[in-house]
């Protein structure tokens, strides 16, 4: 009997799940079946697949994922990881999800460069930031209302050819766990900054101050006091060893190490 491996589970309301990253050594991309699963809130019921592009712009417009599929398309392969893949190491723990090795995944994203996008919008001059709304929403703890995720980046990045609208993955559509209809994709940064299920984009001349903006994702320099903190942004090194396994039993001799960084 062949066994496969599965996903293994840190919460399930909202879904989070960690990608078998042992089992997949030499994946260069990954089914969507292992791709590890970060979510905030419950999944979103979408009420259109339409995307609005407003704020500091001469030209705001919607856009339905028809449309899009007209433009000019990329591909790129992108590892996506969350900022706390292999936090449940640190001791003492720290807060948030316990995620052990598997909050990595990789996969080939078919998509528009969002620059392409904007260019049709007319971004006005005082333009500083482009926020990013899902359609994921609900209450946070620390906090009273309801809250969409949303996150945003800095005009360069926005415009950086390589930030895209993804509508495929893996040449397939986007799965609807992963963001379907649409996602922002934005290679070199951790995943938090990928929006999924994406329906707003707004252009704005002042900082972002959402809550996964300037609370959640957000470097402490010093534990009691919010001097100097800032947003995170790029990934940084993260190593593990994928074979052998911890605890795994192996005849004495020479032993090959194999890993991933």
């Amino acid at each position: 009997m062949k066994v496969r491996p599965y996903l293994t589970t840190r919460s399930l309301m909202p879904e989070n799940q960690e990608t078998p990253i042992h089992f997949l050594v030499r994946e260069s991309v990954f089914p969507a079946r292992y791709f590890f699963r970060r979510n905030h809130f419950p999944f979103p019921e979408l009420e259109s697949s339409d995307l609005f592009i407003h704020g500091q712009v001469q030209r705001p417009f919607s856009i339905s994922v028809s449309q899009l599929k007209m433009m000019p398309s990329k591909k790129l392969l992108v590892p996506l990881e969350c900022a706390g893949n292999q936090r449940a190491k640190f001791t003492p723990p720290i807060f948030g999800e316990q995620w052990k090795d598997g909050a990595i995944s990789q996969a080939v994203w078919t998509g528009v460069s969002l620059r392409e996008l904007l260019s049709l919008a007319y971004i006005q001059s005082n333009a500083k930031e482009v926020i990013f709304i899902g359609a994921d929403f609900g209450k946070r703890q620390d906090m009273d209302g309801l809250f969409y995720y949303a996150r945003s980046l800095p005009l360069e990045k926005a415009l950086h050819p390589d930030t895209i609208i993804a509508y495929e993955y893996n040449g397939t559509p986007l799965p609807f766990k992963h963001g379907f209809p649409l996602r922002l994709i934005v290679p070199q940064w951790y995943a938090m900054a990928s929006v999924k299920w994406l329906k707003q984009i707004i252009v704005t001349d002042q900082p972002f101050t959402g809550p996964f903006q300037t609370i959640d994702y957000v470097y402490y320099p010093y534990k009691y006091s919010d001097e100097d903190k800032e947003p995170v942004t790029t990934i940084n090194v993260n190593s593990l060893i994928q074979s052998p396994l911890d605890y795994s039993t192996h005849r004495a001799g020479t032993l090959l190490i194999e890993g991933i960084a």
